[in-house]
């Protein structure tokens, strides 16, 4: 780009000056000018008039004139354009340094974020399995207390309808065939493993145990009856507790692993979105981490 005047003084550029310009211009004008001279002095004054040389000299100076105003604009160009294109590169430096400075904290900075990534990555898939083996535990622990309430159940059921079956034969018959029908009946009661035995006095294991052992040929149960009776009715009453207490427990439990499982399967579904959400997240930054360390070494190699 050309700029500046040719009346502005020029900055100090290396280039030759016009002065210097000038003077090889004259030197070189005064020679052609002595040889006319030379030539013009061997002819006659008619032939070559005077006039004609100081014609030819003022057509000359003007020419000089021109070419050292010509030269001084040259220079006057050049050196403002070794000026410009200096300050030009200052500025271009100027700019890569600053540029280099921003590409340097976006590679620092994008490599941290990455490595922070990737360890988040890691944790949410830890955190998921994690979930799974908690689910997977607590699916077996409640299958398994199911699978024993259902048999404990099943056994309180039996137990109670066989008590008050021999209660109901007791109040009514204290010998013979009914009385060995109750013993049988009480001796099912007593064998199932769900029978509240410990809650017994010694004396009441005694005399249920007698009950048990007598055979029907024996006679009359009348001296005992009554605290048979007793002792039925009490195990009866305890069954029924522990039926009812059982199956409102059994419930309870089922609510429980509804719940961790709705928390657990939640937290396993929101680990995985998190996964995936910072998988993008993460070859975005990847992606730019790349491209500010390709900027980095192009701006450094400029």
């Amino acid at each position: 780009k050309w700029c500046g005047s040719s009346s502005e003084a020029a900055p100090q550029s290396g280039l030759p000056t016009p002065l210097a310009l000038r003077t090889a211009s004259e030197l070189h004008t005064m020679k052609q000018v002595c040889t006319l001279l030379a030539i013009s002095a061997c002819h006659s004054v008619s032939e070559r008039p005077i006039s004609k040389v100081l014609h030819l000299l003022e057509d000359m100076k003007k020419q000089l004139e021109a070419e050292a105003k010509k030269d001084e604009e040259t220079y006057h160009n050049l050196a403002c354009w070794c000026d410009t294109n200096d300050k030009a590169k200052t500025e271009a430096i100027k700019v890569a340094n600053s540029r280099i400075t921003d590409l340097v904290a976006a590679t620092q900075e994008n490599a941290a974020y990455a490595a922070e990534l990737e360890v988040e990555i890691k944790q949410h898939y830890k955190e998921v399995d994690q979930g799974k083996m908690a689910l997977g535990e607590a699916r077996a622990n409640r299958e398994r207390s199911a699978d024993e309430w259902y048999g404990t159940e099943k056994d309180l059921v039996q137990s109670i309808a066989a008590l008050k079956n021999a209660i109901q034969l007791l109040s009514k018959q204290n010998g013979g065939s009914a009385l060995l029908h109750i013993s049988k009946m009480v001796k099912f009661v007593v064998d199932r493993r769900t029978t509240p035995l410990a809650g017994l006095s010694d004396q009441q294991h005694a005399s249920l145990t007698q009950f048990l052992q007598q055979p029907a040929s024996a006679g009359s149960y009348n001296s005992q009856s009554g605290e048979i009776f007793g002792i039925l009715t009490s195990m009866l009453e305890e069954m029924e507790k522990d039926l009812e207490e059982g199956r409102s427990k059994e419930s309870k439990d089922g609510e429980d692993y509804q719940d961790l499982k709705s928390t657990k399967s939640a937290e396993n579904d929101a680990g995985k979105t998190a996964i995936a959400t910072k998988k993008q997240e993460l070859a975005r930054t990847q992606e730019k981490l790349e491209n500010a360390k390709e900027d980095l070494d192009d701006t450094r190699a400029a």
